[in-house]
């Protein structure tokens, strides 16, 4: 059974969404268009004190957006009556094969919380299971990042709802934060879709120069962070390693 899929975009995007359309209908899929928010100025949620100390600049106008609109969408998922749906940015190229992957996933759903069906980054990871369409689950030891496509159930989309009800992070990064929501993030080999190159619409990211305390901090933050991030990492090479001696003792 395929799930729910809403694509994220904005309203005046007439050339992304009469692209995604068309992938759309070529694959007589249903979905449904999450208008994207667009911010001015800084929203109530965004802590601003933590994110200068943590980064030494702010969030740009459309990392903003972007972090709004995903969280729309989970919260979408928790007001409809659907077990989890399928989240695509306007700029996803669907393969051939995406339904079939989509399939896959919804029949073994109980195995996991988040699936990217896309990443930026090649990442090392243990194989969880052999799908029926030909793919693989993956666990990720360091998370790859993007935010073009994933699934998501209702668990995780609570959780995170929860977790970044204050803004500090890109949303991608406070997904990757898994040693903050301990939620199954997970991928999918190879993957179903990938990423159109449109301009991006997420806008100027020049960073300012920064001064010595704010590097500083900002450095003392990354320290902070690495070391969890690469404890996580450890944790998941031991687990695998002693299921991999367990299945060679039996």
């Amino acid at each position: 059974m395929a799930p729910l899929i809403l694509c994220i975009s904005m309203p005046e995007q007439t050339e992304r969404r009469a692209y995604m359309a068309a992938q759309f209908a070529k694959l007589g899929l249903e979905y449904r268009f999450l208008d994207a928010v667009r911010v001015e100025g800084l929203p109530d949620c965004y802590d601003r004190r933590k994110r200068l100390r943590y980064y030494g600049f702010d969030l740009i106008g459309g990392e903003i957006g972007a972090y709004i609109s995903h969280r729309k969408a989970w919260q979408e998922l928790l007001d409809s009556d659907e077990p989890c749906i399928c989240v695509l940015e306007d700029d996803a190229a669907l393969h051939d094969d995406f339904m079939d992957g989509m399939e896959a996933l919804c029949d073994c759903a109980e195995d996991w919380d988040f699936v990217r069906i896309f990443s930026v980054f090649e990442r090392e990871g243990a194989v969880l299971k052999n799908l029926s369409s030909g793919h693989k689950l993956l666990d990720f030891f360091d998370q790859p990042r993007s935010m073009v496509g994933y699934l998501i159930n209702r668990t995780a989309a609570a959780k995170l709802l929860e977790c970044t009800a204050t803004m500090i992070h890109p949303i991608d990064d406070a997904i990757d934060r898994e040693w903050e929501h301990g939620l199954r993030l997970y991928g999918i080999r190879p993957y179903i879709v990938s990423e159109h190159q449109f301009p991006s619409s997420i806008g100027d990211r020049t960073r300012p120069k920064l001064t010595r305390a704010r590097k500083i901090s900002r450095e003392l933050y990354r320290i902070g962070t690495n070391l969890k991030k690469n404890l996580e990492i450890l944790k998941k090479r031991w687990r695998y390693r002693e299921h991999q001696k367990d299945r060679g003792n039996m």
